[in-house]
């Protein structure tokens, strides 16, 4: 195996992470708040690792840029890493806002209808 092909995999993972580190400082979801830190590491970190090492190459080709270049490739996998933070955090709130609701609901309001927020009649 290739020493470089290793040493490019891990500053992909290394600036995912970063990129989802950075946006955890100012963004996380509401479930997770509470949660112990070895919890929320997990999310981050494997989100953060995951994303950039599995996608960082396919976009680096359809943008027609060298992945072995450090220079473009580290910038790409830190972009990559916030977006799948972002994801996760964007799932995780529309999930715990919609906790309580039926699916009913839930299929009116994605089809553009306003929620009925059961709480308050209840």
């Amino acid at each position: 195996m290739d020493f470089n092909w290793v040493v490019v995999r891990l500053a992909w993972a290394l600036s995912g992470l970063f990129g989802a580190f950075a946006l955890s400082v100012f963004w996380l979801p509401r479930k997770i708040e509470g949660r112990a830190a070895i919890a929320k590491g997990a999310i981050i970190g494997g989100t953060g690792v995951a994303v950039p090492l599995v996608f960082t190459g396919l976009v680096l080709r359809q943008l027609g840029l060298d992945g072995n270049d450090l220079d473009t490739a580290m910038p790409v996998a830190f972009v990559l890493g916030m977006l799948a933070l972002a994801l996760i955090n964007w799932i995780a709130n529309a999930v715990d806002r919609r906790e309580d609701v039926d699916i009913i609901d839930v299929a009116r309001e994605v089809r553009g209808g306003e929620l009925i927020d059961k709480k308050e009649g209840e």
